[in-house]
């Protein structure tokens, strides 16, 4: 597991790590560079030219997601970045850790829903 943390949190992080052995590499970003096991800039470099990096914003499309048309006809809802973080727990634990044997999993969304 790799976590990107920035100047507000990394000596928070850095002190909690020995308790988090799952933790393996600590990507730091803005003034954290030099803090951790690698620098987020150093991390870009590092990767395929065959696609090129476009500048976006917090408020910026990133998704296009369909409504189930529950209050009215289905539609386009378009997810910005800033949303994405706090969609993502539900999506990794219902689509990496679940269904197992004897799992359950309770959500107070409707899986048709993004929330769910």
């Amino acid at each position: 597991m790799a976590l990107v943390e920035r100047e507000s949190g990394i000596a928070n992080l850095l002190a909690a790590r020995p308790a988090c052995p799952a933790l393996e590499h600590v990507i730091a970003v803005g003034a954290a560079q030099g803090q951790g096991d690698l620098d987020w800039a150093d991390a870009l470099l590092r990767e395929s030219d065959r696609f090129a990096p476009v500048k976006t914003t917090g408020d910026d499309a990133a998704v296009l997601i369909y409504t189930s048309g529950t209050t009215g006809p289905p539609k386009g809802a378009l997810i910005p970045h800033r949303a994405l973080i706090g969609n993502l727990p539900g999506f990794v634990a219902s689509h990496n850790w679940f269904p197992q044997d004897d799992s359950v999993f309770w959500s107070p969304a409707d899986w048709a829903w993004t929330g769910g």
